[in-house]
């Protein structure tokens, strides 16, 4: 591990050395707190100190520096750290409490005498059980010991008046520092006041205690002596302690510092950039939330250590911002991080008109989440609005709008967590199994573009196409918009999948497999420049599949849509020719194709090629309808044949059967014309009864010229009746 991910991940007090440097003047506040203890000596010969700040301040550390200058100046002091959270019970604590005093005075012959003195008063106060922990003598002459001290004049006020004499006449002063008293338990955090009013206020005995106030008082209104009483808490605190020492809180320009530092760090650890853009997002989300929160280098550090722990296995797959922002609701609201993660439909989605909320609504019920999930009253506005910049359902919440798809797509773009298809990889901390990396689509589609046929990521592109098309596409739709991307190769590896993924792929919402590839065709072919367009389209169209792919991305995303540009612009006339060079294409390919097939039987060929008549009847509705009849006229193809071959077949799963769907008068009038149809077939419609099929009439597959000849029958005598 790098020194960069150690320093984040270490939550150690500061040394001021170069592995663990000082960078907010700690200390300078140690040297004063030094001189205090200092004036505090010469005005008492005991005394307490209180060293207050919130956790995560820097109190330990400011207490690590003291002790540095204490040992290392000629000043006279003895430090000495006492830690209650290294005893089990009472008994331990004290026994510990006059080990450390005893510990620290000097081991030579000459101050032997002393030490008994300060073990004996311990001894004095501590139960019999704990007495070797004290005084350090044999376990095995235990009995002998305690016999020798009971019949001597061992009261704890006696011993107490000989462990006097002998601090006085040690003559330096003690400073023994408490750390963390307000992570103890209630009848813990007594015991160690007992300890330092009434038993270890001795000569030259000073004490220095490191607390959060509140968390302290909160302690204490959970003991019998307070009993719920704040104020109460308040003055028993302030019978304890003699001198009050309030850590400077971080000043808005240290605590800027310590996170760009930090931030730096992580950026620099994972090798990323930012955008100027998204460096604005963090700006707003600091002032939003994330300034309140990290007030204090504990908090600064404990964030930061988190986002780079985690920061390599997202990188270049989501969002960083997202993924930032994200990370600090995981640290410091990990409730709230779970109720996102478990509405994924909601969030991840652009609300339908059909399933509306109010936004008042959708906003009073975030709002009541948030505030069971600790978030308080005075920050639900502002948190509300930092999960805006996160989820699109929940900014027009706040901002009381509607937002289109198409901000759902430029948050696909960007890979945000608030797309379907990102938002599962924020809470993954990964690439989820089902799902396809950015970066294997990326290097598929780089390696397609090249010429390369076979690899591991192409393959994997090729499987997840198969197996549920729209994430996939949606990201070559990413990539497009990049740029970079060479059109014809990756066109010509679609289309080797376009009659396959129909069957293969689970069905959208919206749109089908197959149309949403011809999406993705679309936009391709808006890659190659007009001079070319007409060729390249000519030479997609070689294959059934190709041919298909690219008319009906013709017909579904060019003749019925239309290119963003002002009437009369540059952009506009450069759209309009490419549309006229693209229609041009499609109708040299269906015409050559279709030709090709004047003397295949229309029952063998297949649906797909026989949707091309209707991409032609977009683009010369009138020739088309001119071509077909000269087929049926010179009796290549039965016409009966060809309006049967439209006639849909639909599967009935419980009744294991396959029925006829209705026939659409609209589309044989397009196709090939009603009075055609009618004067054609006019002897066999004499010879059948009218069928007017009702929603519920189930027409077996096997009664399909009937069934056509009978409807076509009813749609002649409705027309000649209405007319």
């Amino acid at each position: 591990m790098s020194d960069g991910h150690r320093n984040l991940f270490s939550d150690d007090p500061i040394e001021g050395t170069d592995a663990a440097p000082d960078r907010l003047s700690r200390t300078e506040f140690a040297s004063h707190l030094v001189k205090l203890l200092q004036l505090v000596r010469k005005q008492s010969d005991s005394s307490v100190a209180a060293l207050i700040g919130p956790w995560g301040a820097g109190k330990s550390s400011v207490l690590n520096l003291a002790t540095r200058i204490l040992a290392t100046a000629d000043n006279g002091w003895t430090p000495v750290d006492f830690n209650p959270w290294n005893y089990s019970d009472s008994e331990s604590m004290i026994a510990g409490f006059f080990s450390e005093i005893r510990n620290a005075l000097p081991s030579g012959d000459k101050w032997n005498t002393t030490r008994e003195k300060i073990g004996n008063f311990g001894r004095s106060i501590s139960p019999l059980g704990k007495i070797a922990a004290v005084v350090g003598f044999d376990a095995s002459t235990v009995v002998d010991k305690v016999s020798e001290w009971v019949a001597g004049d061992n009261s704890s006020s006696k011993t107490r008046e000989r462990a006097s004499d002998a601090l006085r006449e040690y003559a330096k002063p003690i400073l023994v520092i408490l750390d963390d008293l307000d992570r103890l338990t209630p009848s813990e955090l007594l015991l160690v006041f007992k300890l330092v009013r009434n038993v270890g206020r001795l000569p030259n005995l000073y004490y220095i205690l490191s607390y959060d106030e509140q968390s302290l008082l909160d302690l204490l209104k959970r003991t019998e002596v307070v009993r719920g009483n704040e104020e109460r808490a308040r003055r028993y605190l302030e019978k304890m302690v003699q001198v009050r020492i309030d850590l400077p809180p971080l000043r808005e320009r240290q605590s800027e510092e310590l996170i760009n530092l930090a931030f730096d760090q992580v950026l620099n650890n994972n090798n990323i950039e930012l955008s100027k853009a998204q460096f604005s997002r963090i700006n707003a989300a600091y002032g939003l939330l994330l300034q309140s929160d990290l007030s204090t280098p504990r908090a600064i550090t404990r964030f930061f250590a988190q986002l780079d722990a985690f920061s390599e296995l997202v990188h270049g797959e989501v969002d960083y911002v997202d993924f930032l922002l994200l990370s600090y609701v995981r640290t410091a609201y990990p409730s709230l991080y779970r109720l996102l993660s478990e509405n994924k439909d909601e969030l991840a989605a652009v609300p339908r008109s059909s399933q509306v909320e109010k936004h008042e609504d959708r906003y009073d019920r975030w709002a009541t989440r948030l505030r069971q999930c600790g978030v308080s009253k005075d920050q639900i506005e502002p948190f509300m609005r930092f999960l805006g910049m996160l989820f699109l359902p929940i900014r027009a919440a706040c901002e009381r709008v509607e937002y289109s798809s198409a901000w759902l797509t430029d948050i696909g773009r960007q890979r945000g967590v608030g797309h379907p298809d990102y938002f599962d990889r924020y809470f993954a901390f990964g690439v989820p199994a089902e799902d396809i990396s950015d970066r294997q689509v990326v290097s598929a589609l780089s390696q397609i573009s090249l010429g390369i046929e076979k690899s591991t990521a192409i393959e994997s592109m090729r499987v997840k196409l198969l197996a549920d098309c729209h994430p996939v596409l949606r990201k070559i739709q990413n990539q497009i918009a990049r740029g970079g991307v060479d059109p014809v190769p990756v066109l010509r590896f679609l289309q080797d999948l376009y009659f396959d993924v129909q069957e293969s792929a689970r069905m959208h919402l919206f749109s089908s497999p197959r149309r949403a590839m011809e999406h993705v065709a679309f936009d391709l072919l808006r890659e190659v420049g007009v001079g070319s367009m007409e060729g390249t389209v000519l030479e997609l169209s070689a294959s059934d599949p190709g041919i298909c792919l690219i008319s009906n991305a013709y017909v579904h995303y060019v003749r019925r849509g239309s290119e963003p540009g002002k009437e009369g612009s540059e952009e506009r006339g450069n759209y309009e020719r490419w549309k006229l060079a693209y229609a041009q294409g499609v109708l040299t390919a269906i015409k050559d194709k279709l030709s090709s097939l004047k003397n295949t039987p229309i029952g063998d060929i297949s649906t797909e090629i026989r949707e091309l008549f209707w991409v032609w009847n977009f683009i010369e509705p009138e020739t088309v309808k001119l071509w077909l009849q000269l087929q049926f006229d010179e009796d290549r193809w039965k016409l009966l044949d060809f309006i049967c071959s439209y006639v849909p077949v639909h599967e009935d799963p419980n009744e294991e059967c396959e029925y006829l769907g209705d026939i659409s008068a609209g589309l044989i009038d397009q196709l090939i014309g009603l009075d055609y149809v009618f004067s054609k077939l006019d002897v066999a419609l004499e010879e059948v009864d009218p069928f007017i099929k009702d929603p519920w009439t189930r027409v077996p597959v096997e009664s399909l010229e009937h069934y056509v000849l009978g409807s076509l029958r009813a749609m002649r005598d409705e027309r000649e009746a209405s007319s």
